[in-house]
């Protein structure tokens, strides 16, 4: 038998590390510490410096949070939360890779149609930043991003969280000119969606009225029942089904 001495003087593993080992395990260790929150901070606080801060872990977390927010402080969320989501929202994905940006948008769209859901979400913040917010997402390429918000979209108008001037300001002349034929398959799908909520949210009268999209001519008026005529007339079978 060979006994190790215990008296050998033992090596240490960093002073035998090569400096590339050595950075990383150092970086490794900067990398965890930027994860670390104070228990103490407050939600807001929190979800705030999680959107800033852009990983895609944390911005889960934050978006997560979106509906209890409303819940429980619906001006505070508006006023500190909203600017830094709705800058997250349309520059910061970009720098995450493809699969997390897709996935965090769609769970963006589902947290606000939960806060709609609960009825959480003000007239307020539903006017002047979700629908705007939304009309932009709807124009996604994405299936996954853009069924999130479609969703959203109708939650919004079962809700009745838009004013009829505001409907016929900004949703009815966006969904008229999403059904023209000229327009793509998957914008007359959004289309084909939001016209049985527009129908539930407007008075009966305001369905046959004319019209028209922001900065076309009198001749493009058309009015939401003729233009879910035509949508059960597509020529594209899942438009008509929807």
């Amino acid at each position: 038998w060979i006994m190790e001495d215990p008296w050998e003087e033992t090596v240490d593993p960093a002073e035998t590390a090569s400096e590339d080992e050595v950075e990383k395990h150092v970086n490794n260790v900067l990398r965890e510490d930027e994860y670390v929150v104070a228990q103490d901070m407050p939600d807001l606080a929190r979800a705030r410096m999680f959107l800033e801060n852009g990983r895609p872990i944390q911005v889960r977390c934050a978006l997560q949070m979106i509906p209890m927010l409303f819940a429980e402080s619906q001006q505070e969320l508006v006023k500190d939360l909203f600017p830094v989501f709705k800058k997250w929202l349309l520059e910061a994905p970009t720098e995450s890779n493809v699969e997390d940006r897709e996935e965090l948008l769609a769970l963006a769209g589902d947290s606000l149609c939960t806060a709609a859901e609960t009825g959480s979400m003000p007239h307020a913040a539903a006017s002047k930043h979700v629908w705007p917010l939304t009309k932009q997402m709807l124009e996604s390429s994405k299936s996954e991003v853009k069924e999130a918000w479609v969703k959203l979209a109708v939650e919004i108008l079962q809700k009745k969280l838009l004013g009829l001037s505001e409907i016929e300001k900004e949703v009815l002349p966006f969904v008229i000119e999403a059904g023209d034929v000229s327009q793509s398959t998957e914008r007359r799908k959004v289309c084909a969606v939001l016209v049985g909520a527009l129908a539930l949210a407007i008075p009966p009268e305001r369905i046959r009225a004319k019209h028209a999209p922001k900065g076309k001519p009198a001749r493009d008026h058309c009015s939401l029942f003729s233009r879910a005529m035509g949508l059960c007339q597509d020529t594209e079978h899942d438009i008509r089904g929807t």
